[in-house]
């Protein structure tokens, strides 16, 4: 289990634990998290499709991740009233400024 070490952020009044910029990071740098959200960049919303375009990742690791960046604010998950019922991933305001940031920088 991961120890966390109660110390200031930077100059800030929150905790390492507590400090919402580490807790965005911790999350972000996970294995397969950034290709995820490219993918979600590029449009891709629909679980299966996600999956098919990151090489590799398995379905419950996919799950996972896409449970955290949940959590983190970074995706939504958006639940269709049709049937059959269908499940995808849009990006929160948060996630859009991490794209704004990835594609002013990307020239």
């Amino acid at each position: 289990m991961k120890e966390h070490k109660k110390q200031e952020c930077l100059d800030c009044s929150f905790s390492s634990i507590t400090c919402p910029i580490l807790q965005n990071l911790e999350c972000l740098e996970r294995k397969w998290t950034l290709r995820i959200l490219r993918e979600v960049s590029a449009g891709e919303t629909k679980f299966n499709k996600i999956k098919k375009r990151v090489k590799g990742i398995t379905a419950s690791v996919l799950a996972r991740r896409l449970r955290e960046l949940e959590q983190a604010e970074i995706l939504k998950r958006v639940t269709s009233n049709s049937t059959p019922t269908t499940i995808e991933y849009a990006p929160t305001e948060k996630a859009g400024r991490i794209f704004a940031c990835w594609f002013e920088n990307a020239t």
